[in-house]
């Protein structure tokens, strides 16, 4: 009885021991690898705080690297990521604007961009996934017009309070041939979304998103002469904690791979403490990292996310080929089963990597040879009958 209660009590051990050690890992604390993606770091000198409090910092004078998405925020006592986000204020377009978009009726859109926080545009997510339970997010392009030609070089968008960000932008503009590409398909940087100056009377914003999404307002910022007279603010805003310090990683390549917590409700609050950058150095560590393991390094990878140890970039626009999505459905050459026609269901039926929509060739013996279901039919009931025979005989 002893022997079988000890035996039980090992096992137990054993049982519990990994669940416990799983149970008690901690948040994620960012590695060497991870911090190879920033080229600059700084130190946020914060006020002695007793509860948690808003915090801005003034990151105008580091550049625009930081509103464009590509920082980290972290404690970094242990270097733990902390969640943040960029709030820049700048001047908008006065014109009346209006919008449509893909989805819904014009009167909708435009309660995007009526100047009004009150009212807002909407978008429903449906939940599709591939054959491989994988989801695949949902797209709308918003059209926004003004009556005549501005320069412009950046939009703010607004949206509404524990709403998920876009996954991607692109944006592009009207010119008097076609459609213009002036910002291609990228990861949504943050609420101020900056581009190259072009001169149009119309853009076209295309967002991908995975959840309900609620958009209060899209501003369009004026450029050229006309943005001499704006002042540009830019701020970090997070909840400091007591006793906590913080670093920024900011510059160079982005944040894959890094796990960051939710965001608090501080988009809204009317007064933060002001916080300063002290200490601004370079990243040694930069461009050391390989993300996707493909042998060349984050500062030389053409496609940082996705192992394309040829770099091929057919078109020379600085990213790789594998990363791009040539056929505009929303899905990315790596991972495009039909990389040449669109197909955003990506369906697959004979399961041999090749979509339907591109497949011309049945993998599947009995779908390409139609006669085996009825052959392996009659020779099943051929079978059955012989051995019927036999036992009636017996």
């Amino acid at each position: 009885m002893m022997k079988s209660f000890y035996l039980f009590s090992s096992m137990l051990f054993w049982v519990v021991l990994p669940a416990a050690v799983v149970g008690a890992q901690g948040p994620p604390i960012l590695t060497d690898e991870q911090k190879a993606q920033f080229t600059s770091i700084a130190e946020i000198d914060v006020p002695t705080i007793s509860v948690p409090t808003v915090t801005d910092v003034d990151i105008s004078t580091i550049g625009e690297e930081v509103s464009e998405g590509h920082f980290l925020l972290v404690e970094s006592g242990r270097e733990i990521p902390h969640p943040s986000f960029v709030k820049t204020t700048r001047a908008s377009l006065e014109l009346p604007l209006l919008a449509r978009d893909s989805i819904n009726a014009p009167l909708m859109a435009s309660r995007a961009v009526d100047g009004n926080l009150e009212t807002y545009a909407q978008y429903e997510y449906r939940e599709k996934k591939d054959d491989e339970s994988q989801i695949i997010p949902n797209s709308v392009t918003i059209e926004v017009s003004v009556r005549s030609e501005v320069e412009t070089d950046a939009v703010t968008f607004v949206f509404g309070e524990k709403i998920r960000r876009p996954l991607t932008i692109k944006v592009e503009a009207e010119s008097p041939l076609d459609r213009q590409v002036i910002l291609a398909e990228k990861g949504f940087p943050g609420n101020y979304v900056s581009f190259p100056k072009v001169k149009t009377d119309k853009l076209y914003i295309t967002l991908t998103y995975v959840e309900y999404l609620r958009i209060q307002e899209i501003m369009v910022h004026p450029s050229g002469e006309a943005i001499a007279s704006q002042e540009i603010e830019r701020e970090l805003r997070f909840n400091a904690m007591p006793g906590q310090t913080y670093r920024l990683y900011y510059g160079g390549i982005g944040v894959p791979g890094i796990v960051l917590g939710e965001l608090p409700q501080i988009r809204t609050v009317d007064f933060a403490q002001k916080a300063s950058l002290k200490d601004v150095r370079v990243n040694e560590l930069y461009g050391t990292g390989d993300i996707d393991e493909d042998g060349v390094n984050d500062a030389q990878d053409n496609c940082m996310d996705i192992a394309n140890p040829d770099q091929v970039d057919k078109d020379a626009n600085g990213k790789g080929d594998a990363c791009e999505d040539f056929d505009r459905d929303g899905v990315i050459m790596a991972k495009d089963n039909c990389p040449d026609t669109v197909n955003a269901d990506q369906k697959d039926q004979d399961g041999d990597g090749i979509g339907d929509t591109c497949d011309f060739e049945e993998s599947r013996i009995f779908e390409r040879h139609a006669w085996l279901p009825i052959a392996a039919i009659i020779l099943v009931i051929g079978v059955l009958a012989t051995l019927m025979i036999r036992v009636l005989r017996k």
